[in-house]
């Protein structure tokens, strides 16, 4: 059996070694078709925005945060809007292009955006007052504190204290009439309280408490004061107790002096003999001799 060899597939030279001009034509067309596939792409994301918030829009308004910030005259205008874009997105969405589509979501949030805006601030205002009045305690209890330390140790100069301690009565009296005020304000207007304003007194209470928490921190502790009175009346207590002790001492000595001049003066008299009876008997041997 003979076998055949395998067939080779030629390739044409223009095919394996193309021009520079093709190469730049093919690489002209693949940067064109990226374009297209991009803005194809960010046309059906605006449009995918803009039919998401009118979808979106249209149930929140029936929502009781929404109507309570809200009047009937801002909703109805918000539904018309709403409306209206849901219309242009069925007649007009198929053509439109993506910056229509992005105006059209501009336009709807311009309208939207008083609404959003004080259901926000009815969302976030509770917790921060609560923030702010932990704040007031957090001061109030540092106020104390430092109050009470005796002058010699105290860190603080008095306008200190006095500066910190208006600010927090200043902030107390402010946020009470502020949420009296706002008990008082209609959800559907403009906030008398804003969770910005409240933002800013705990950022006002917060910097000078560190300022003076800092400066206890790099302060050194002042040197205690030596009362000379006390220190005066040790050295002289000193003295005297040397002085007791050296008239001890000589008190000793002169007992044992006279110990010793008794027990002499005992001995002497046990032999019976005495500095008279001692000349008398010298005399009466002498003139035994004679």
């Amino acid at each position: 059996m003979i076998r055949r060899p395998p067939r080779s597939t030629l390739f044409p030279y223009t095919t394996l070694f193309r021009s520079p001009e093709s190469i730049s034509n093919a690489q002209k067309k693949l940067q064109e078709y990226d374009k297209k596939e991009r803005e194809k792409h960010s046309r059906e994301e605006a449009h995918n925005l803009l039919e998401s918030f009118v979808i979106d829009m249209q149930d929140k308004l029936y929502q009781k945060e929404f109507e309570d910030s809200t009047t009937e005259e801002e909703r109805e205008a918000i539904r018309s809007k709403l409306t209206e874009a849901s219309d242009w997105l069925d007649d007009e969405g198929v053509t439109a292009t993506t910056k229509e589509f992005k105006s059209k979501l501009g336009d709807l949030k311009t309208v939207t955006k008083p609404m959003f805006e004080r259901v926000k601030e009815h969302r976030d205002r509770p917790d921060a007052i609560m923030a702010l009045k932990e704040m007031l305690n957090v001061s109030t209890f540092f106020l104390g504190q430092a109050r009470n330390v005796s002058t010699e140790d105290q860190l603080f100069t008095s306008i200190e204290l006095d500066t910190l301690e208006k600010l927090i009565i200043d902030t107390q009296e402010w946020l009470s009439l502020k949420e009296t005020e706002q008990k008082n304000t209609q959800l559907f207007t403009t906030p008398v309280l804003t969770v910005r304003n409240i933002q800013e007194k705990l950022a006002a209470l917060d910097r000078e408490v560190k300022y003076l928490i800092n400066k206890a921190r790099v302060s050194k502790p002042k040197p205690k004061k030596v009362d000379t009175n006390k220190s005066e009346e040790g050295d002289g207590n000193a003295t005297t107790a040397d002085a007791d002790e050296e008239l001890e001492i000589e008190d000793d000595e002169n007992e044992d002096a006279e110990y010793h001049t008794s027990d002499k003066d005992t001995n002497d008299t046990s032999t019976g003999t005495t500095p008279e009876s001692s000349e008398t008997s010298k005399g009466e041997i002498g003139r035994a001799h004679v």
